[in-house]
């Protein structure tokens, strides 16, 4: 059956005696037109562009979701000594079948919310059509406490579905806390549209009387810093400290060689936070490196979930390694070789037609001995077989995260994860790219199916977050050239040359498998 316009229909045929009247033997020939899935007709948006010779109409007629096709022959028409294929130019399209969801969404709210918040509702209506599989925000709800009021946990505020298809609803919440503790929600009623239209459905809201009070004390609660590893180049980092107006602090800076004051501070009024900017110098390559550590002391400081003695590194330049693993006992013959660079620097070689040199390529030509057994080539060289793989993708749950030290990711990306992968927290600037440093946090670990530890702690906006995890500390190499040749029973000799793409934040080493490119028999 051809589809044609998102609609199909069945070819009919008729065998006819020559010469013999063709209205006289058939009367009318008759078809029928069906919509595809999730699509509707309607005659009266069909017709024919023109009509075919011995053909005096054609006529579509509604019968229920399908049309029914008559076509009518002039009344001399008779058939000639051949086959006739009758071609309709029909002009028509089915439309997307119109699904509608109707339903009513009730509130019962407690008070010290305030101003602005939604109140409480019985029964209101809401209403949307879209077209099957669709998805769209009906509608949404927000709610926040009074100034010192929140929230006490088992006291949540909570949305439900209570009449309906709950499968096909997501209400997403997006939680507010002040000093850790909930102060405001926002609820945002999702539906996905199915085959039929829907009336009826009822969603319920609480919002609970928020009756625990806080009064705030004059601390310093927690700071902002990027921590990522600096480059040898300038930079100048910003640190907001968050807390209570009227906390005091001081934070001072300690290059390895000397301590020097940043400045005392008070939280001003009308705020809850002062920025501190600090201006980190630039090495040249080949100093050594420093080691930069910063101390917050204040007000409430001691009681902060972060530490307040920060270390932030910074490396005039970066170690890049190729190293060898094998499992064949008494192989020798390969010797480490390592190359270095600037801190999170590409490769000038950009061209294809440059050959690298300097510290940005580097090679070995190896003979591969055993003292024991015999052995031979199996295969070439491979990029993977150093590692190499540089960064991944993987999803976190739809969740945020306050001060975190974990995140939860989502089934099937997290087998990609590992300990000592680095990342950046997404910018939503859409130049941001995940893969280039410097880094502010590095897996430390992997907790359970789905827990990534992390170090430092993470604050989100957002949910879900696709983070780019980065291997080798950002640093990536290339293979330009390579061999792999047998020299007798005992010995093969390997020779490689290795751009080096980029170096990254962190010395990195990349281990070549050389069982994957040996048969070794003991």
């Amino acid at each position: 059956m051809p589809e044609i316009n998102n609609y199909t229909f069945s070819p009919v045929s008729y065998t006819i005696t020559e010469g013999a009247n063709v209205p006289g033997a058939i009367g009318t020939a008759n078809f029928t037109i069906y919509p595809l899935p999730g699509y509707e007709i309607d005659a009266a948006d069909f017709s024919v562009s023109s009509l075919p010779a011995n053909v005096t109409s054609v006529t579509f007629t509604q019968a229920e979701l399908n049309i029914e096709v008559e076509v009518t022959f002039d009344a001399g028409y008779t058939m000639p000594p051949n086959n006739v294929t009758i071609a309709l130019c029909v002009v028509g399209q089915a439309n997307p079948v119109v699904i509608t969801i109707a339903g009513t969404v009730s509130a019962v709210v407690g008070g010290n919310l305030a101003a602005g918040s939604d109140t409480a509702e019985t029964n209101t209506a809401y209403s949307n059509s879209g077209a099957t599989g669709e998805s769209e925000l009906l509608f949404s709800r927000a709610y926040n406490t009074a100034t010192n009021y929140y929230w006490a946990e088992g006291n949540f505020p909570s949305a439900n579905v209570v009449t309906g298809n709950q499968s096909d609803y997501l209400i997403d919440q997006t939680q507010t806390y002040t000093n850790n503790k909930l102060t405001g929600i926002l609820y945002e009623v999702y539906y996905t549209y199915t085959g039929a239209s829907v009336a009826g459905d009822h969603i319920s809201i609480n919002v609970p009387y928020p009756s625990a009070k806080y009064v705030e004390a004059t601390e310093i609660h927690y700071y902002k810093l990027n921590t990522a590893d600096l480059s040898n180049a300038a930079e100048k980092r910003t640190m907001t400290i968050y807390g209570a107006e009227g906390a005091a602090g001081n934070l001072t800076i300690n290059n390895g060689a000397a301590e020097t004051s940043l400045g005392a501070f008070v939280i001003p009024s009308g705020k809850n936070y002062h920025e501190v900017e600090i201006q980190f110098e630039g090495l040249n390559y080949g100093d050594p490196d420093v080691t930069y550590t910063l101390t917050l002391t204040g007000d409430g400081v001691s009681n902060m979930d972060q530490p307040s003695t920060i270390y932030i590194y910074q490396k005039s330049k970066i170690e890049l390694t190729i190293s060898s693993s094998t499992t064949i006992p008494t192989l020798t013959g390969f010797t480490d070789i390592s190359t270095f660079g600037a801190p999170n620097t590409g490769t000038p070689y950009v061209n294809a037609y440059e050959t690298p040199s300097g510290s940005w390529v580097v090679s070995f030509d190896y003979d591969l001995t055993i003292s024991s057994g015999s052995m031979a080539k199996a295969r070439d060289i491979k990029l993977s077989d150093f590692g190499a793989q540089g960064w991944v993708d993987a999803t976190s749950y739809d969740e945020m995260y306050f001060n975190s030290s974990s995140i939860d990711i989502q089934d099937g990306d997290i087998d990609n994860v590992a300990i000592g992968d680095v990342f950046n927290l997404p910018t939503g600037d859409p130049y941001f790219d995940g893969t280039k440093g410097p880094f502010e946090y590095e897996v430390t670990g992997l907790t359970g199916s789905n827990q990534v530890d992390i170090s430092p702690n993470i604050t989100t906006t957002t949910s879900p977050i696709t983070f780019i995890f980065v291997k080798n500390g950002g640093s990536e190499i290339n293979l330009l050239e390579q061999s792999v040749t047998n020299i007798d029973g005992q010995t093969v000799n390997i020779t490689a040359t290795i751009e080096i793409v980029k170096f990254g934040s962190s010395d990195a080493t990349f281990t070549l498998n050389i069982d994957n490119l040996l048969n070794w028999v003991s």
